[in-house]
């Protein structure tokens, strides 16, 4: 983990890590028997990002799949229920804070599957 101490007091709506990082153990350590799970935590001016990466690779099926639930036309009657959690994480953020709350998936350049959810540092008073 590699996490700012002076980000503990920030507000993350509840359990909006819990989708990211079950994933991030389902698909990317299981799938393998064996990998690693990195947890970031970051400021850029006024933006909090927590990021998970998991030494798992993406196929080009589950990244389809990733850009069919980070959009607002998701139709999630029609998707595996297992596959809500990032979707439903994505808008749970749109929803609070407008373009302001963001989650996205990628690849890292070495080949890692990374999820960063964006959100207002806004600290606890």
């Amino acid at each position: 983990m590699e996490i700012d101490e002076s980000l503990l007091s920030c507000m993350v709506p509840r359990l909006v890590m819990q989708p990211i990082l079950e994933n991030a153990v389902e698909h990317g350590v299981d799938s393998q028997r064996n990998g690693e799970i990195f947890i970031r935590a970051y400021r850029v001016e006024n933006q909090l990002t927590l990021e998970v990466e998991n030494t798992g690779i993406m196929t080009e099926d589950d990244k389809q799949k990733i850009a069919r639930l980070l959009t607002d036309g998701c139709n999630s009657q029609l998707e595996h229920s297992g596959s809500l959690g990032i979707h439903n994480v994505y808008q749970r953020l749109h929803i609070r804070y407008g373009s302001l709350g963001n989650l996205e998936i990628s690849t890292a350049e070495n080949g890692n599957t990374v999820a960063k959810i964006t959100l207002p540092a806004e600290q606890k008073t």
